[in-house]
């Protein structure tokens, strides 16, 4: 008898649902990846991207790769820079800040999670993610 608590990796990468997001996201990703790299050039151009850049690259990311359909992507709710709803219910808050805020700085990442968490407690959501449009990190609130 194994002490595991839920299914293995092993049995979760036999499912139906997981293999076909795994196909998903593999015949995606390179679309989303040239996409995201156009956004970027406005950085390169001037040296930087301010955080409507991030918020349109998450945009481009969620329907296409994750198959969040963009019609429950929705801007600025309150605070927030973006919330995911299903049925109308708020299932995740996104921070967003330009591209390369977050990067090789857990301090930053730390100030957008907690940016992040007091906007979900606002809302009563319990999920979070930061993103700079280049990284995305996202939690369980507790």
């Amino acid at each position: 008898m194994s002490d595991a608590v839920g299914p293995s990796y092993e049995e979760c990468a036999q499912l139906s649902g997981y293999k076909k997001c795994v196909e998903r996201i593999q015949a995606e990703w390179e679309g989303f990846r040239k996409k995201r790299d156009e956004r970027l050039v406005q950085e390169r151009r001037y040296g930087e991207a301010r955080e409507p850049v991030a918020e349109g690259i998450l945009e481009d990311l969620f329907p296409s790769v994750l198959d969040w359909p963009l019609g429950n992507f929705n801007r600025q709710v309150q605070r927030a820079d973006i919330v995911l709803t299903d049925l109308g219910i708020k299932k995740l808050v996104i921070e967003a800040k330009h591209p390369r805020a977050l990067r090789w700085s857990r301090g930053a990442v730390d100030r957008a999670l907690d940016q992040a968490e007091g906007y979900a407690r606002e809302q009563k959501v319990q999920v979070i993610a930061v993103s700079d449009g280049q990284m995305l990190y996202a939690a369980n609130l507790v």
